[in-house]
């Protein structure tokens, strides 16, 4: 196989992989907006992931771990 058509393959397999997390998402997004049961599940999910993360982060700075908190900050 030449690298060209493995290149395309990747590209194809990229483009495959993006489009059925896009799909999940978009179904995800039906789901939760149809129910408001599932919408404050996942909100809830949401503060709690976001404050356990921000703890993790203040703890890191405060003991002075410079190199674990560039690994956690993600931008």
């Amino acid at each position: 196989m030449t690298p060209k058509k493995r290149m395309n393959f990747k590209l194809i397999f990229a483009f495959a992989s993006s489009m059925a997390k896009e799909n999940i998402i978009g179904i995800l997004r039906d789901n939760i907006t149809r129910s408001k049961y599932l919408l404050n599940q996942f909100n809830e999910q949401l503060v709690v992931r976001i404050g356990d993360r921000g703890q993790n982060m203040v703890s890191l700075y405060l003991n002075s771990d410079e190199a674990e908190l560039k690994k956690t900050i993600v931008l």
